[in-house]
């Protein structure tokens, strides 16, 4: 009868490893290069995404959302909830977070 050592140390190595290969991450587009804004986002949705993000519908009307405004940021993040929930489902489910401020006349 051989010991393995290593063998109920697999399933948490295995888990680790899905999760740094997954990551957090945070794209901010700020038209016209204005300051980063620091309040709280005028819209934010979770947003679901297939295969590694390699499918789904994550367009958002930013024009609509900040209407009669123009948009003042806008910014897309993976989260350490989002990276979990990519590692659970093996990078079948990937969803994101979509965020976006308005340049409205109470914020200038």
């Amino acid at each position: 009868m051989t010991l393995n050592l290593f063998q109920p140390i697999l399933p948490l190595a295995l888990l680790t490893v899905a999760l740094l290969l997954t990551g957090c991450s945070t794209v901010t587009i700020a038209p016209g290069g204005q300051k980063t804004a620091h309040t709280e986002p005028h819209y934010e949705a979770q947003k679901p995404s297939y295969l590694l993000g390699l499918m789904g519908d994550n367009r958002v009307d930013v024009s609509a959302i900040c209407s009669p405004y123009s948009v003042r940021q806008m910014q897309a993040q993976r989260t350490i909830h989002n990276a979990l929930a990519a590692a659970f489902s093996a990078g079948i489910y990937t969803p994101h977070t979509v965020k976006v401020w308005c340049d409205t006349p109470e914020e200038n």
